[in-house]
């Protein structure tokens, strides 16, 4: 049997230094433009399997744009979903992402730490963040019957927000302990099998 997860993402306002910021500023760069690239080469050999990109970009990415290797791995994965729902939504157009858009983090390439404190993975090696939590953030993020995942870094108007995913089982449905047939009408909007209208 197939078990099925619930997930959900928590967005917390994180707090950085002005050496992290230039950090994130170039990661967020090169993580994109490599996100760029392996999407271009996705839609052109019509591939949408991470496993197969993989193959094809990860020595490019981790020259040309001085990503780390999971860095690399991340910009991979960001690629292939884009292209795989362009494809599906039936669009023409090979999908790009901006120097500022998001940077994915998997869990090799952050860390929650003590103290609300997170370590992301840059180009020049890890920075510190002061995640600035309220009640419910604090009380999702500490919850531990959800996992911790992967999370994505964003700037929106001169601020970085961290939205982390976390996963946890879901419960197991509920066994029926009856059945009703409804019928939608044109007379009566609705008659049940029971009779009742």
């Amino acid at each position: 049997m197939i078990q099925m997860l619930s997930t959900r993402t928590v967005c917390c306002k994180l707090s950085l230094d002005a050496d992290a910021v230039a950090a994130i500023l170039a990661t967020a760069e090169a993580f994109n433009a490599a996100a760029t690239y392996c999407a271009s080469v996705a839609w052109e050999e019509r591939i949408t399997n991470k496993n197969k990109l993989h193959h094809v970009v990860y020595g490019p990415t981790r020259v040309n744009y001085g990503l780390g290797a999971q860095l690399a791995c991340c910009a991979r994965d960001k690629a292939a979903e884009a292209v795989r729902a362009a494809r599906a939504n039936g669009s023409d157009t090979c999908p790009t992402f901006k120097p500022d858009s998001s940077i994915r983090y998997d869990a090799r390439t952050y860390r929650l730490m003590s103290l609300d404190r997170v370590s992301l993975n840059t180009l020049t090696g890890r920075v510190m963040g002061q995640l600035v939590l309220g009640e419910f953030q604090r009380r999702y993020l500490y919850d531990t019957s959800w996992k911790i995942g992967g999370a994505e870094l964003m700037q929106r108007d001169g601020q970085f927000f961290l939205h982390i995913t976390q996963t946890k089982a879901s419960p197991a449905p509920d066994e029926p302990t009856g059945f009703l047939g409804v019928d939608f009408g044109i007379v009566n909007l609705a008659a049940d099998s029971d009779g009742e209208t």
